[in-house]
C-alpha cells in the first residue's frame, strides 16, 4: 500500500494501512506462509513472521513504523527511492509514511517484523534516557548491518511468538527496541495531525 503521490498505479488515492488489512487481502501461494498477531503489552504492535519466495510487494506505506530482520535468504527492497538488498544480519528501519516495496533476491527469504507506533517509540526512547523526546522520532537509515542485534531480534520476536504473554517476552523485546535506539541515530521532527480517510487496499506490504 502506498499514499496518495503515486495513486495511478492502483487507481484511486492511496492511504497508508495497517499490516493486518494488508494480510486480509495478500495473495499468497505454495510455500509462502504468514503469522500475524497484535501484542497489547506494547500498545497493541502488529508483530509478523512470513516466508516468501516468488511474492513481490507493490510500493506502499504504513502509518507505523516498520522494523524488522531477515532471518533467511535475502529481500530486494526500494526505500524512498533508493534500492538495496538485504539478507541475514541486516535490519529494515522504515519510518511511518515512507514509500517502499520489496521482492525476493534468489530463491526466496523468511524475516519477522514488528510495526510499532510512534507513541511506543517515544515511551521506549524515555525509558531508555530518562529525559522527555519532544517530537516524533525517526530512523536516519533505512537499512543496518548489525549481525548481534538482528539474532537478538530474532530470538525476542520468537518469544514473543511463542511464549505469548510472559514476562521474558515483554523483557526481551523491550530490550532489543531499546538497543536499536541506543546504537541508532534518531532525530526528532515536530508531530504533525494526519488527515483521516478510507484505506485504499493494496496487493502487498513489508
Amino acid at each position: 500500500m502506498q499514499d496518495g503521490i503515486a495513486s495511478g498505479h492502483y487507481g484511486c488515492p492511496m492511504q497508508t494501512i495497517s499490516q493486518e488489512e494488508a494480510i486480509e487481502v495478500m495473495p499468497i501461494e505454495g510455500g509462502e506462509r504468514t503469522r500475524f498477531w497484535r501484542d497489547p503489552r506494547f500498545m497493541g504492535m502488529e508483530c509478523l513472521t512470513a516466508t516468501f519466495i516468488t511474492h513481490e510487494f507493490a510500493p506502499h506505506a504504513h502509518e507505523t513504523f516498520s522494523i524488522g530482520a531477515i532471518e533467511a535468504g535475502s529481500q530486494i527492497s526500494k526505500i524512498k527511492g533508493e534500492r538495496s538488498e538485504a539478507g541475514p544480519g541486516f535490519f529494515y528501519l522504515i519510518n511511518p509514511d515512507e514509500i517502499h516495496d520489496g521482492h525476493p533476491g534468489g530463491s526466496g527469504y523468511r524475516y519477522r517484523m514488528v510495526y510499532p507506533s510512534a507513541d511506543l517509540l517515544v515511551n521506549i526512547i524515555e525509558d531508555v534516557t530518562g529525559r522527555a523526546f519532544k517530537g516524533t522520532p525517526s530512523f536516519s537509515r533505512r537499512v543496518l548491518q548489525d549481525p548481534d542485534l538482528a539474532l537478538s531480534f530474532h530470538q525476542a520476536h520468537r518469544t514473543l511468538e511463542v511464549a505469548g504473554g510472559t514476562l521474558e517476552a515483554e523483557e526481551r523485546m523491550f530490550g532489543v527496541l531499546a538497543a536499536m535506539f541506543e546504537r541508532t541515530a534518531v532525530r526528532s521532527s515536530p508531530r504533525s495531525r494526519r488527515a483521516s480517510s478510507p484505506p485504499c487496499i493494496g496487493r502487498g506490504t513489508i
